[in-house]
């Protein structure tokens, strides 16, 4: 028996070598098999199972699949590169085990984290003598990757997005006439910002499908937490927009810019979360107090959402707000510690900030032109400015702000100041001060509806290999 098995084995070689320069290997297992293993995320702080089965491929891309769901989204998790302190199994792991054929895997930009950059591996295997490809593009840890999210451009789909897009898809035609690959399924996965990539990606192949030699039945896209990126509505059933409708992330690129998704929403199921809504008080040093309104946090996101794409053009956006986008990518780009020593370093200096207008009524005085226009708003912003940068030299910076860094985050405190004081003034005059100060209130909470544990939680709720009970699994067995 094992003799004409290997002859066969040979014999399937020569084949499939006269067919292509260099093959990918044959599934190792059998398309009803399910494989079972674990990834992990890379801050470690997820490790959970995964299922993968080769039939998940065998029903057409544009039909909901609960299984493959979860599998695109194990993948997309552990989408890292493996660093010595990571403790569990990257997606070289799960490729390997899942049967891909681990001398063809391609990665690039894994181990960069430029602001150009975008990361992704690349895969494939045979499944009943059909190629399939995996395209799997970073969405966590990529540090200065995180400028790119800001690229939105003044026009088309956005700059940072489709930029990233494109070079992905020249990888994939390069990978496909490396090794010879015609007609290939293609499974893209990707998270958050990998996810709006990924969504492009699908999109375009699903525009160029002579390109690639396929159907929209074999293009398999799933994207969780994706940001909108993409200027036509177009409603792709096989790109799959996975998302929970109180994560901001999927809000953003805003509508009213014209930017949308280019797959088919699929809502993940969460609690409704009502929130009372917030308002500031000046007098009292900048604090938060409640007000007698509450909503859900979800009727809240786009409220502020709609309120802010009303006073922020996606040109002004593109033009104005570099400083801040600057301060915010470089903090997430820092090292673990430096960033809660920034963290810390900023509490400090608001905290500051606070006590001083808290305690001084000639102060609140001087800053309340902001409310204002001409010289006398000038005069506040510049006022509020200085105040700022005396409490930061006043803050010990040392650990987390080298000292040339120090000097150009000072330089952009009144550019910076100037663009919050007049968002916080639109916020007075049209809303009765709710809208940023709420979301100041809320934003940690706002933040886990993006972490990737708790997406995951809320993806294998439909997912029957996790919700069948043991007997009919063993029964199913």
């Amino acid at each position: 028996m094992f003799k004409h098995k290997l002859t066969a084995a040979v014999i399937g070689t020569v084949i499939c070598t006269s067919i292509f320069t260099y093959s990918v290997a044959d599934v190792t297992t059998p398309t009803n098999t399910t494989v079972t293993g674990t990834f992990t995320s890379c801050d470690n702080s997820l490790t959970a199972d995964y299922n993968y089965n080769d039939n998940y491929f065998l029903i057409s891309a544009q039909e909901q699949n609960e299984s493959l769901r979860t599998m695109s989204l194990a993948l997309a998790i552990s989408a890292y590169e493996k660093k010595p302190d990571s403790k569990g199994n990257n997606i070289n792991d799960v490729l390997e085990k899942t049967g891909f054929d681990t001398s063809t895997v391609q990665s690039d930009e894994m181990d960069v984290t430029r602001t150009d950059s975008v990361g992704s591996v690349i895969a494939s295997k045979f499944i009943k003598g059909k190629p399939l490809i995996s395209v799997t593009v970073r969405g966590t840890d990529y540090k200065a990757e995180w400028a790119s999210n800001f690229n939105s451009g003044t026009q088309g789909d956005a700059k940072g997005f489709s930029e990233s897009s494109q070079k992905l898809i020249e990888r994939i035609k390069s990978y496909e006439q490396r090794y010879s690959i015609k007609g290939a399924k293609l499974w893209i996965t990707g998270y958050s910002r990998g996810g709006g990539i990924s969504d492009l990606t699908g999109k375009y192949i699903n525009e160029h499908l002579d390109e690639f030699g396929i159907s929209p039945d074999d293009i398999y896209v799933y994207t969780f937490e994706a940001p909108r990126a993409c200027t036509v509505q177009t409603n792709y059933k096989n790109i799959h927009n996975i998302c929970c409708d109180m994560d901001v992330i999927p809000k953003l690129y805003p509508q009213s810019w014209g930017l949308y998704h280019a797959g088919t929403p699929e809502k993940l199921d969460f609690e409704p979360k009502q929130i009372t809504l917030k308002e500031l008080s000046i007098s009292d040093g900048f604090g938060l107090k409640d007000t007698d309104e509450k909503m859900t946090l979800c009727e809240f996101e786009d409220k502020l959402i709609s309120w802010l794409t009303d006073k922020i053009s996606r040109e002004k956006f593109d033009s104005d707000f570099k400083p801040i986008t600057d301060i915010i990518v470089d903090i997430i780009s820092s090292p673990a510690q430096q960033q809660r020593e920034k963290a810390n370093y900023f509490r400090a200096v608001l905290n500051s900030v606070g006590d001083h207008f808290k305690n001084s009524k000639l102060a609140l005085l001087r800053i309340a032109g902001i409310l204002g226009s001409g010289s006398l708003k000038k005069s506040s912003i510049k006022y509020l400015s200085d105040t700022l940068i005396s409490k930061m030299d006043d803050t010990d910076h040392s650990k987390a702000y080298s000292d040339e860094k120090y000097k150009q985050l000072k330089g952009s405190v009144p550019d910076v100041i100037e663009l919050a004081v007049d968002l916080l003034k639109s916020d007075m005059k049209d809303n009765d001060l709710k809208y940023i100060p709420t979301f100041a209130s809320y934003a940690s909470q706002i933040v886990q509806y993006h972490i990737t544990s708790n997406i995951w939680q809320a993806v294998i709720k439909t997912d029957s290999n996790y919700t069948a009970s043991a007997a009919d699994l063993s029964e199913a067995a």
